[in-house]
Order: C-alpha cells, then sequence, then structure tokens
C-alpha cells in the first residue's frame, strides 16, 4: 500500500511531508485510490498520535470529533483500533454528519452571537 509518513511532535502535526510523497507516488504513476486511502491512514495515524499525547496530558478522555474528515468510516475505525492497541483510554465521539459537512453550521452560529452582541449594545447606548 501506499505509506505516507505521519509527523506529529507533542501536540503539533505536519502533513508537509506526507503531501511531498503523495505527490510523489501520484507523478510515479500510482493510483489515486491507493493514493487518499494512505493520505486517510497517515490522517488517522497522526490523530492517534495527538489524541494520545492530548489525552495524557490533561487526564480529559471524552473525546468530541467535528468536521468533514472526522465523518470518514476508515477514519473512525482506525483511530478506535489504533488507540485500543496502544492502551489509550479514549471514548471517541463523533458530532451529526449533517452537522459536519463543513464550517457552515459554526460560522453561522459566530455569525448569530456577533449579531446578538451588536443588536445588545445598540440597545443599550440609546
Amino acid at each position: 500500500g501506499v505509506i505516507l509518513p505521519s509527523a506529529v511532535r507533542g501536540l503539533s502535526v505536519s502533513f508537509s511531508g506526507a503531501e511531498s510523497q503523495a505527490q510523489r507516488f501520484f507523478k510515479k504513476g500510482e493510483s489515486a485510490e491507493r493514493i487518499a486511502k494512505g493520505v486517510f491512514l497517515c490522517i488517522a495515524r497522526s490523530l492517534t498520535k495527538l489524541l494520545a499525547h492530548a489525552i495524557e496530558e490533561t487526564g480529559i478522555h471524552d473525546v468530541l470529533l467535528v468536521g468533514g474528515v472526522a465523518q470518514n468510516l476508515l477514519i473512525q475505525h482506525e483511530l478506535d483500533a489504533r488507540l485500543k492497541k496502544f492502551g489509550v483510554s479514549a471514548n471517541l465521539s463523533f458530532a451529526n454528519k449533517n452537522l459536519s459537512g463543513d464550517n457552515a453550521v459554526g460560522v453561522a452560529l459566530i455569525g448569530l452571537a456577533a449579531l446578538q452582541k451588536e443588536e445588545s449594545h445598540e440597545c443599550t447606548n440609546h
């Protein structure tokens, strides 16, 4: 399979090496499907390392993952399996897929909060 490097240090991650390697695979004629699977597995390995570090640092074991990437079933399965394999106790929850397709819900909520704050200032300034 296509294996891409996972570069995690503490709570920081870099995908530049993985991106370069994926581009090299593509230029060599590797199939897009195999590269895509390699990308998802790289993301899963990276998230596993990040979560393990975060859980160790904070002692928090309940984790909510949101966003489109977190909806990928391969990533979800790999995260769960890899954390268990490494003995990391984590209660993973994934946001409703209808609210995770893009950042529209989050942006809308931020906009609503800003609008409500602006309206409350208008009322107090008169």
